[in-house]
């Protein structure tokens, strides 16, 4: 059974684990709005400013570790989100902005609250695209959220208002890596550093977000070194 645009969306989010959508209901995400309604552990919460709802969406990627999703509509919608999306773009932290568009026929022609989304989002994103045909959808959506959680930046997903209904011709579940990537010095460069640190008489720990996920070797090593902390 072939799915909408806005159904594809929704399963893929689901799939990510995304359990809350930040937004403000506008007519370009009605469909989008309607398939989260209609689905079971995945919330819409309403903002009263797409503002606030970029903001959220950021603040729940760096205290959760997972992907931040935010919507806004046509116009004002999508421009309202930018500076909540700059502050998760400076956090380094990865979030979805899907943005409504006007209807695709009328795209490039000046219509009202008409907005160049991948124009306005170009400094702020590390990924940034329209979709202009439904069958792109799968392959846009692995692309822009692949950018965000590998850059830990902000993509921007623009879908014009009358693709959300639209069922796809060639229907495929979006994919997306499991594994997050690890990075560490090798072995030799560990030796060395720690050669360094039994040296010293004194330490203090610059801790970054390469540690985000060793805070109890974090803790125990400043214990065992009486060293104070500063994080980054």
């Amino acid at each position: 059974m072939a799915r909408t645009v806005a159904r594809v969306i929704v399963d893929a989010l689901q799939e990510l684990g995304v359990r809350h959508v930040f937004g403000v209901v506008g007519d370009a995400l009605n469909p989008l709005t309607d398939a989260i309604r209609t689905t079971d552990g995945l919330d819409w919460v309403g903002c009263r400013h797409e503002e606030a709802a970029a903001f959220a969406a950021g603040a729940q990627s760096q205290l959760s570790g997972t992907l931040g999703v935010c919507m806004g509509t046509v116009g004002p919608g999508s421009v309202h989100l930018l500076n909540g999306l700059y502050d998760a773009a400076k956090s380094r932290t990865p979030v979805l902005a899907i943005a409504g568009q006007v209807p695709s026929a009328e795209m490039g022609s000046d219509y009202f609250q008409e907005v160049d989304n991948d124009m306005l989002f170009r400094d702020v994103a590390v990924f940034r695209a329209t979709v202009t045909s439904v069958d792109q959808l799968p392959r846009m959506l692995e692309s822009a959220v692949r950018s965000a959680v590998s850059e830990r930046g902000v993509a921007v997903l623009t879908v014009p208002g009358d693709l959300g209904d639209r069922e796809l011709a060639d229907d495929r579940p979006a994919r997306f890596p499991r594994a997050r990537p690890v990075t560490r010095p090798d072995d030799a460069g560990i030796r060395e550093a720690a050669d360094l640190v039994n040296a010293a008489d004194r330490v203090t720990l610059l801790v970054g977000r390469g540690a985000r996920d060793a805070r109890a070797q974090v803790l125990e090593l400043a214990e065992r070194l009486s060293a104070p902390m500063v994080l980054t």
